[in-house]
């Protein structure tokens, strides 16, 4: 709400800033800019007269990087530290003149910040030459354990950090990297083409240099998704439907172990996943994940304790392979249940610690994942509800049902995740078998888990099916 803006020395550099343009009836808009703070008499900021250091530090696309700790280093063992604020600026005043001076910045904190499994499929196409990194900065950060090449460790890395089973990078690696903004890169293509500065140095400083900027490159984070200040807007994520891993319904007996194979007919369709298996230890034990297409490394176990198991997984290849079905086995729970129940009330696939997302082939948007839970058929008195077949349903599908004795009429009702209901079919029942045959079409093409439930009399039976793309 303020109307004017002020600025001191401690502001000398580049400010960060937004501009908003409000009308009259009362909506309204801004644009970020950068305000250049200079000293046009180079002592104005300095006491006594001596000279002063000070900057920004920025990420490639302009973002204020907060809490960087900035280290100055000077004649006569003279050092300083300080960390930046929300508009990444730093400022060292009442230097000595005609001394040699060293900034360098680092940051240690926060590795997770920006790292998700869509870096490790962007590193991966990188590396199998399909997409390459377009800047030296993101071949900076792809380069996690600091070798100076982009290889299938930095995946592994990267992986472990995503899934808990590491805190840090190896190496002694930050969580941030930075470059002296005035330095050209020999080859944009490759950074390490000639050593680089992480630090600036400065000699005989004789007067204020407001300009000793920097760029920082989030290690792990190549897709530049990472908060680099408190003032950054949290974007929402654009969710395009659901990446469904299928597993059959159980009823489960207290104290019997299941085996229970994990499926994805669409998985063809993404890049790869992650996401939080969350499960009540009150109802089952996960006493093991045996490993199908997705092996025992994309699977983290230091939150099994509090009922969490986190996951990523990522095609290896450009292509997905020509053989696959959609009915691999992706993975093989095996559970025991602590008390009477259903599966599907004990397991969940949610964002605890790993956030449940899927990536479209070829980064065209993200996809929430979930679990289906496909149930058996359901018998009452000689009444059987039967799976739907095929389910997946990608284009039409048959609900059967049998009945021992006849009905005038028979509702079959279909309702999406919400519950609301999206389609009725009303027809007469016949002893013995019957169907009803449904279009995706006819449901408003949506993919995601759908119920269905047939009505006759006092009979009432439900299931759950599965519209894919």
């Amino acid at each position: 709400g303020d109307l004017g803006l002020d600025l001191t020395c401690d502001d000398l550099g580049d400010v960060p800033a937004r501009v908003y343009a409000i009308a009259d009836n009362g909506s309204a808009d801004y644009c970020s800019v950068i305000i250049a703070v200079q000293a046009n008499d180079e002592t104005v900021c300095g006491d006594n007269g001596n000279p002063l250091l000070a900057g920004v530090i920025m990420t490639e696309s302009m973002n204020a990087v907060e809490n960087v700790t900035v280290d100055l280093e000077g004649a006569n063992d003279l050092t300083r530290s300080l960390t930046t604020g929300d508009n990444g600026t730093f400022s060292f005043t009442d230097l000595p003149a005609g001394q040699d001076y060293t900034l360098t910045p680092t940051h240690f904190s926060d590795y997770l910040n920006g790292v998700r499994t869509s870096d490790i499929v962007a590193i991966t196409r990188h590396i199998l030459g399909v997409n390459l990194l377009d800047s030296p900065y993101k071949h900076i950060a792809a380069d996690v354990d600091g070798n100076t090449e982009i290889d299938v460790a930095d995946i592994i890395n990267i992986r472990r950090l995503i899934l808990g089973l590491s805190e840090t990078y190896p190496n002694g690696m930050p969580s941030w990297s930075f470059v002296p903004a005035d330095y050209e890169f020999a080859q944009l293509d490759n950074p390490w083409a000639e050593s680089f500065p992480s630090v600036s140095n400065f000699n005989n400083l004789s007067a204020a240099i407001i300009d000793a900027d920097f760029i920082g490159a989030k290690l792990g984070d190549v897709n530049g998704s990472a908060i680099a200040n408190s003032l950054t807007a949290v974007t929402p994520r654009n969710l395009r439907g659901d990446l469904l891993l299928e597993l059959d319904e159980q009823e489960m007996t207290r104290g019997e172990t299941y085996r229970v194979p994990v499926t994805a007919a669409e998985l063809s369709e993404v890049d790869g996943y992650q996401f939080t298996l969350e499960f009540d230890r009150t109802a089952v034990a996960l006493e093991a994940i045996e490993p199908g297409l997705v092996g025992e490394g994309n699977f983290g176990w230091r939150f099994a304790d509090r009922g969490l198991i986190t996951t990523s997984w990522n095609w290896t290849g450009a292509e997905v392979p020509t053989n696959w079905t959609g009915e691999e086995v992706l993975f093989t729970l095996v559970v025991r249940a602590e008390t009477n129940g259903r599966l599907s009330d004990a397991l969940e696939a949610g964002s605890r610690y790993t956030e449940a997302e899927a990536y479209e082939r070829g980064g065209n948007g993200l996809r929430n994942l979930s679990l289906a839970f496909n149930e058996e058929v359901i018998r009452v008195a000689g009444y059987r509800l039967m799976q739907n077949l095929p389910n997946p349903v990608r284009k039409e599908t048959t609900i059967g049902f049998e009945m021992p004795e006849a009905h005038a009429k028979v509702v079959i009702g279909i309702t999406d995740a919400s519950g609301r209901l999206v389609r009725e079919y009303k027809q007469e029942g016949f002893i013995g078998y019957n169907s009803v045959v449904v279009s995706k079409r006819e449901l408003g093409g949506a993919s995601g888990v759908y119920s269905y439930t047939v009505t006759a009399g006092e009979w009432v039976a439900t299931k759950r099916m599965v519209l894919i793309e």
